[in-house]
């Protein structure tokens, strides 16, 4: 049995006692007790796209990434990039998870994606706009109700005088209150120093079953939203860093994981609107997309000529004494996919019955732990629910095997 204490908020104290298990690439990671964070609108691809990506981009990645660590260094709590407006969802999920950290400067200009936008956006408090959809209205909300935004989006990072000024107000934010210091930028006035660790932080503390039999884990959970920090925790331990030299890709990986949850339905008080976004319009989509080679959705619905959903929820239907070995959704397509650049993760699914209690195990060839299993274990989860629905089964265990589970390094 594991202890993971993951947000302890004590408020007699100023500053609370944090250790990362979630540790997201692109991040530079300093003092946790620090009250300031930067993010850095990064207007280039990421190393981690292989083969597509430019010298320009990789000298650019490493310029950027030199930055993180200046800021660090002068104090900041941690340091990131950011390219896309979805990277927001994990902003949200670092910050959170750190109750001091009360401050976020937001510097540098965007490119082909409006990360500056978002931005702005939440910094004048227009959560309403359906461009914040996706990232969910409750997860801005808490977010707000302990950071305030210090916007300097459309100041270009790369002078030499911006940085200096992210510096001296990353030092304005470590003041005590009787040394507050007033800046103004864009035409609005902050007042910085250190606020003490948010009072409002959410007390988690969670238990995970863990088995290391060779190069097997098997990780057990009783809820579903238990799983993704006790992965991120296996990762830690376990991880083993792997460079693909022809991608210029640096990954850390697990052996073969198998991972139980007991109730799949269970997600505490996670915000699930953006994960149910995630599943109605993006797992189950059954629409590929511009220069999308296939879709979850697709693979279920179109792909092989059949509504592989509809039929699977047949031969449960129809299963002799309530058992069946038949009703199998695949994802992989041996014919295509063996020579194609982009694979589906998600390789196949299998349904069971057991004692009117609907089972469902999923098989991963690849699975991006830190930016993929929460929106998957929660997809995996509704498409139970929606298949009880239909055959009136109650909902059972979520099983999970991979063959490679992974984070991307710097």
């Amino acid at each position: 049995m594991n202890s993971l204490i993951l947000l302890r908020s004590q408020n007699v104290h100023k500053v609370v006692g944090i250790v990362y298990r979630v540790k997201f690439p692109h991040v530079v990671y300093g003092n946790p007790l620090s009250p300031v964070a930067v993010l850095v609108i990064y207007p280039y691809a990421y190393p981690m796209k292989g083969y597509d990506v430019t010298k320009e981009d990789l000298e650019k990645y490493e310029e950027y990434m030199r930055y993180c660590k200046e800021f660090v260094a002068y104090g900041a709590a941690i340091a990131g990039l950011q390219n896309t407006e979805f990277g927001t969802y994990f902003v949200c999920e670092t910050l959170l998870y750190n109750p001091n950290i009360r401050w976020l400067i937001v510097v540098g200009k965007s490119k082909g994606h409006r990360v500056g936008e978002i931005y702005r956006l939440l910094a004048q408090r227009r959560l309403s706009d359906p461009r914040l959809e996706v990232i969910g209205r409750r997860r801005l909300e808490r977010l707000l109700k302990q950071v305030s935004i210090i916007d300097m989006t459309e100041m270009d990072v790369e002078d030499d005088d911006v940085r200096d000024l992210v510096k001296y107000i990353i030092s304005c934010c470590l003041q005590e209150p009787e040394n507050a210091r007033t800046i103004t930028l864009k035409g609005k006035t902050y007042t910085l120093y250190d606020r003490g660790a948010f009072e409002e932080a959410v007390i988690r503390s969670l238990s995970y079953d863990l088995v290391v039999l060779g190069d097997a884990i098997v990780v057990r959970v009783d809820e579903a939203w238990k799983a993704y920090y006790a992965l991120n925790d296996v990762m830690s331990r376990y991880g083993e860093e792997l460079h693909e030299r022809d991608r210029n890709t640096r990954r850390i990986v697990l052996p073969f994981l198998a991972l139980i949850i007991e109730k799949p339905s269970e997600w505490g008080d996670e915000d699930l609107e953006p994960l149910e976004t995630y599943y109605k319009h993006e797992f189950m989509r059954a629409e590929l997309g511009d220069n999308e080679s296939y879709t979850y959705g697709e693979r279920i619905f179109r792909h092989f000529g059949l509504n592989q959903l509809e039929v699977a929820i047949e031969k449960l239907k129809n299963a002799i004494g309530g058992f069946t070995t038949r009703a199998h959704v695949a994802f992989f397509n041996p014919a295509i996919d063996h020579r194609a650049d982009e694979v589906p993760c998600l390789t196949e699914i299998h349904l069971q019955i057991r004692r009117n209690v609907l089972n469902l195990r999923a098989s991963f060839r690849s699975w991006d732990i830190v930016h993929a299993s929460k929106f998957n274990i929660y997809a995996l989860s509704r498409l139970m629910e929606d298949i009880c629905e239909e055959t009136k089964l109650r909902v059972g265990e979520l099983f999970i095997i991979c063959d490679e589970p992974h984070v991307y390094a710097q």
